[in-house]
């Protein structure tokens, strides 16, 4: 169903944003 979808999609975005918090202070800041 389209709910269900949009549902995971946000799971799916709110899982990415965590890795990339979780990413961006590792980054050498010269990047």
């Amino acid at each position: 169903s389209k709910r269900n979808s949009v549902d995971i999609f946000l799971k799916a975005a709110g899982y990415l944003d965590c890795a990339i918090q979780n990413v961006i202070p590792r980054l050498p800041p010269d990047v």
